[in-house]
Formats: C-alpha cells, structure tokens, sequence
C-alpha cells in the first residue's frame, strides 16, 4: 500500500491540508472489494458512531462501492454521517445510492500515452526517467457535501 502511487497522492493531499493521517483508519484492502466492505464495517464497528470519520477516500469506485454498503449497513448515512469518494468514474458511479462522488482518471490519455511511449522504446528512442502528469477532475456527486474554502 505504501508504494502505490494513489497512496502516496492521498498522503500528500492530507498532508497538505495539514490533516491527520490516522494509521488505525487506513484499510490496506489489497484493491479487493470484499476487504473494503469488511474492512470499513471492522472500522465502523469498534468506533462509537460520534468518533466515525467524517469522509472516507477509497483508492477506487469498485471499492467505494462496498464501503458505502458497510457504512448504511452499520445505520450511517451519506453523506450526513461519511462522505464517500472514489477514483476512476466508473459509468456505474452515477448509479449509486446516493451517487458517487468520483475522481475522474483520463484512462483513454492514460492508455494513449503508454502505448507512444512503448512504441518509441520499441523505434530505439529511450527517455531516461520520463514522468508524466495527466489532470484529474472531482466529479461532485451526492454521496459528499462540498464546499469551497
């Protein structure tokens, strides 16, 4: 978990909004959707509900998905009780209930991007250490409440 890059964005994200990282809410689900449902009903469980956190992040849709499950199982609401957001968009996101808040990840670029660069290492042309940024966008969906600062 700690060297996937989605991690590391969220650290840095929490880091510079100068929140608290708390180790004992972190799930390490190994992107698998089963663990995020009992790993955010485990969480849920041993917190009295005054003590929830307020938001939680997952690394993906598909895993937001069960976590929001875990949470209205456990009588919370959503936003009300824990905003959720994902990463990815996934077409299904908007279907939700309530509908998901997601990360917008360009998948296509992402996909374009990656084949150029593997056609160009394969034409004899390699760039040491090239790192690209593609933009994300928040798509702003009922399962959190926004505002601006």
């Amino acid at each position: 978990m700690e060297s996937e890059e989605r991690f590391v964005g969220y650290k840095f994200a929490m880091l510079e909004e100068g929140l608290a990282l708390r180790q004992d809410w972190l799930i390490n689900t190994g992107w698998n959707v089963d663990r995020s449902y009992s790993g955010v009903s485990d969480l849920l469980s041993r917190l009295p509900k005054a003590e929830w956190p307020t938001a939680i992040f997952c690394a993906s849709d598909m895993l937001a998905i069960p976590a929001m499950r875990a949470v209205v199982e456990r009588e919370g609401r959503i936003p009300q009780d824990i905003a959720i957001v994902g990463m990815d968009n996934i077409d299904v996101a908007q279907y939700t209930t309530p509908p998901l808040t997601s990360v917008s990840v360009p998948k296509h670029e992402i996909g374009r991007v990656a084949a150029k660069s593997i056609v160009d290492y394969l034409d004899g042309h390699y760039p040491a250490g090239t790192k690209i940024l593609l933009s994300c966008a928040l798509i702003v969906r009922e399962s959190s409440s926004y505002s601006r600062k």
